[in-house]
């Protein structure tokens, strides 16, 4: 009986330890990930401060404006 008794406690630990594994191993994935999204944050944050976005910005806009106003060349009417 209290062999039957130790065996029912230990299988109830195991069991409550390897899901307090898996928990603290999704947790801990979720904090590396968390971790590289704050890293990039970082840097963008500092491109902003740098004034390295305005400049990015600036120049994609130029270049989206220029390919717009560039017209194809008229082809003479074929008659």
């Amino acid at each position: 009986m209290a062999e039957n008794l130790a065996r029912l406690i230990k299988d109830a630990v195991d069991a409550s330890l390897k899901e307090t594994r898996e928990k603290l191993d999704e947790t801990q994935g979720r904090s590396l990930e968390n971790q590289d999204n704050i890293d990039l944050l970082k840097k963008q944050v500092q491109i902003c401060k740098d004034g390295k976005l305005a400049k990015i910005l600036a120049k994609e806009t130029e270049e989206a404006t220029s390919s717009r106003n560039v017209r194809p060349r008229r082809q003479p009417p074929t008659n």
